[in-house]
């Protein structure tokens, strides 16, 4: 009996092709590619009897998913159970030729059978050279009914963002004409567009190797270790009215030590596969900070209430001796930047200040008084200062922004727990 193939079995007639192969097409190419990888395309010696054996199984495997890839972009009729020749035969019947290199298919496919089914070891000296023929006549195949060879397959071939495809495409021009700088460039490129328009993965960029980014990675199936080290590579980048521009760290990796092809074979291997496993990556919920879509607002409980700043005196002098002079801590003021008539609100941020508690080093008291909140404001007409906390109430409001407005329309004024 022959093996069992992996086509969905369909009686409808052929539809208008695609002529893009569809990404499963090419997901079992590479699998077929990565068979035979396994088995040597170019043997060095002659193998013996059971490696041939191996060598008929592994190739006969990766002549069907081949074949099966090929009736699926086809749409070609068949039904389960399907075997090796029978997807040839779907082939023939779809494109009224046979398969090219049939004869060896054929061969291929009886040979698997004297293995698997009745034990029949091959004839080493016809079958020895099966890996060679193998990939040469598939690659064939995936030329004629799909343009493209198995040399020139790799996971690329997956990345779907066109304008990701584009710069790894780039950045392999530029490897082969060994300008390496250019290929880290073109890769960082592309990495700050997969994390920029992914909504999954949010606050990540290139050229910034944070393990908590790789971990994150992981769920997708991205290896942390290579993606730290291939964020090393990369310069930063950045983008401003559409212009980017790369920003490499001399005194750090961005120098021509780390320009050479075989790390830049690295991390051209590296972003494909980072750039294949997250761009399946859904979106998730992010918590988001307090600052992004909140700020205070002061409001006084009663008349006259002063927010003071303090503000450096000129020193006098003191009689120390000029290097414990400049040691010595600033002299400050209290001064009055702003009173609020009750019921008056300010919005702005506001910190709880923390009473110090210690002696200064200079003589000064310990800290004492009434507790007090620090207020600042930001923009042009800046304001801060300290305000007494009994003598207004804090509230968190939304802020007055586009953002906010847009995507928490929602929000409501709420107590402040500081």
């Amino acid at each position: 009996m022959e093996s069992k193939g992996t086509a969905v079995s369909t009686d409808n007639p052929p539809k208008q092709l695609n002529p893009i192969p569809e990404q499963d097409v090419f997901e079992r190419l590479l699998l077929a590619k990565a068979l035979l990888s396994e088995i040597d395309v170019v043997p060095t010696v002659r193998p013996d009897s059971l490696t041939t054996a191996r060598y008929i199984l592994i190739a006969h495997d990766a002549a069907e998913l081949v074949l099966a890839a090929i009736a699926r972009h086809l749409q070609c009729p068949v039904r389960d159970p399907v075997y090796l020749m029978d997807y040839a035969g779907a082939i023939k019947q779809a494109t009224t030729q046979d398969i090219p290199y049939r004869n060896f298919f054929s061969d291929l496919n009886r040979q698997r059978g004297n293995v698997k089914h009745h034990g029949l070891m091959p004839n080493v000296e016809q079958w020895g050279n099966v890996a060679e023929l193998a990939y040469r006549n598939i690659s064939s195949v995936c030329e004629k009914y799909l343009s493209i060879q198995l040399d020139q397959l790799d996971e690329s071939i997956l990345v779907r963002h066109e304008g990701t495809k584009q710069l790894i495409a780039e950045a392999k021009a530029a490897y082969q004409e060994e300008q390496y700088q250019r290929v880290l460039e073109k890769l960082a490129h592309a990495l700050f567009i997969l994390f920029e328009e992914n909504p999954a993965l949010r606050n990540m960029t290139a050229g910034k190797p944070h393990a908590e980014n790789a971990i994150k990675l992981t769920a997708f199936g991205v290896n942390a270790n290579e993606f730290l080290a291939l964020q090393e590579f990369l310069p930063e980048i950045r983008e401003d009215d559409g212009k980017v521009s790369f920003r490499w760290n001399q005194e750090e990796h961005g120098h021509p030590a780390n320009w050479t092809a075989q790390i830049a074979e690295f991390c051209l291997k590296t972003i494909v596969h980072v750039a294949v496993r997250i761009q399946r990556a859904t979106w998730i919920p992010s918590a988001i900070r307090f600052l992004f879509v909140y700020e205070h607002k002061v409001t006084a409980l009663e008349d006259n209430v002063v927010i003071m700043q303090d503000q450096i005196v000129e020193d006098q002098e003191t009689g120390m001796f000029p290097a414990l002079q400049a040691l010595r801590p600033k002299a400050t003021k209290k001064v009055p930047v702003r009173t609020l008539s009750k019921g008056e609100s300010i919005v702005g941020m506001v910190h709880r200040n923390k009473k110090d508690g210690l002696l200064s080093a200079f003589g000064g008291s310990e800290e004492t008084g009434p507790e007090t909140l620090s207020f600042s404001t930001y923009g042009p007409d800046r304001l801060w200062g300290d305000i007494e906390a009994s003598k207004v109430r804090v509230t968190c409001v939304p802020r007055e922004d586009e953002f906010v407005k847009k995507y928490y329309p929602h929000l409501q004024e709420m107590p402040w727990d500081g």
